[in-house]
């Protein structure tokens, strides 16, 4: 009555089905198994071929008696369970393939060739913990910074300082001249190079560097995660920390840092980079610093103050 029809005439047409279904799927199943050798459509195939032989020991006797009808569901539930297993393996489309996962030395080459080759990029880094060693008695809570080949590049360094709160300590460096502003209100003063803590003139090649340093090592792809919604490829590898100084200048030697690395699946780029473990002697031992890249070869101007 659910189906809009007599139950006799319901029972007559399931009673059919046991007879065209089975022939049917076998059909199918012996052309999926001749066409891609697929186990799953082999069970199928076996168990259609097993109704078969329980079709074979109900020959004769036209009359319903409870034997036939028994045979009759039989053969409509394994006619059910062999389509079951060919729509899961055999019939179904399958999803897109894999990313295959790249080589370490190849990716992590590409990836050094492009960042040697920036003209300009802008970069944050952060002290995750903010239990890394004091910059000038102070806290260091992130560090900006702007780049322009060959060797110019500015300084924002945003911390806390005891009795002043938070504060913004700026540096230029252009060449072999450096200029120092503790506070926004404060006159620029000349600096030493060589007393910047930070030396992010060619900083795409030391960079590379460094990468090159992890693709020689016992660096290994580690999995593919999404950073800022761009799935990226991460790297994980170890260096010393005197193998940074080109980048922070004032590290002290004898440090094993481990980095991480996020790299563009498409692109290959680098997009960021954590530093974990000791820079400096003061640097508490849980110390992460998170270095993100971006707007790479975007024009920025960086000019002496005035």
């Amino acid at each position: 009555p659910l189906l809009g029809m007599p139950v006799e005439h319901l029972y007559l047409d399931v009673c059919d089905l046991h007879r065209c279904a089975p022939w049917c799927i076998l059909g199918w199943c012996r052309a999926k198994v001749i066409a891609s050798g697929d186990d799953t459509c082999k069970t199928a195939m076996f168990l259609v071929r097993f109704l078969y032989l329980v079709r074979l020991l109900d020959q004769g006797d036209e009359e319903l008696n409870f034997s036939r009808l028994l045979s009759h569901w039989l053969a409509i539930t394994v006619s059910i369970v062999a389509f079951l297993f060919m729509s899961a393996g055999c019939g179904g489309e399958s999803g897109p393939p894999p990313t295959p996962t790249p080589a370490l030395p190849g990716l992590l080459t590409n990836t050094g060739e492009k960042l040697a080759t920036i003209s300009t990029a802008k970069m944050t880094m952060i002290d995750e913990k903010e239990s890394g060693a004091k910059f000038y008695l102070s806290t260091i809570k992130s560090v900006e910074a702007q780049v322009k080949a060959p060797d110019s590049f500015k300084i924002l360094v945003n911390a806390d300082a005891p009795g002043f709160g938070l504060i913004e300590i700026e540096m230029i460096a252009i060449g072999e001249n450096a200029f120092l502003k503790f506070t926004e209100e404060a006159p620029w003063a000349p600096l030493p190079l060589k007393q910047v803590p930070f030396n992010f003139a060619g900083l795409g090649q030391t960079m590379r560097d460094v990468l090159f340093m992890v693709r020689d090592g016992e660096g290994a792809i580690t999995g593919s995660e999404s950073v800022n919604g761009i799935q990226t490829t991460r790297v994980e590898g170890k260096v010393l920390s005197e193998h940074l100084s080109d980048l922070i200048t004032s590290a002290d030697p004898g440090h094993e840092l481990v980095l991480t690395l996020w790299i563009d699946e498409t692109d290959q780029s680098l997009k960021q980079m954590r530093i974990a473990g000791r820079l400096y002697n003061n640097d508490g031992p849980e110390t992460s610093r998170l270095l993100t890249v971006y707007d790479i070869d975007v024009p920025v101007e960086i000019e002496p103050p005035m």
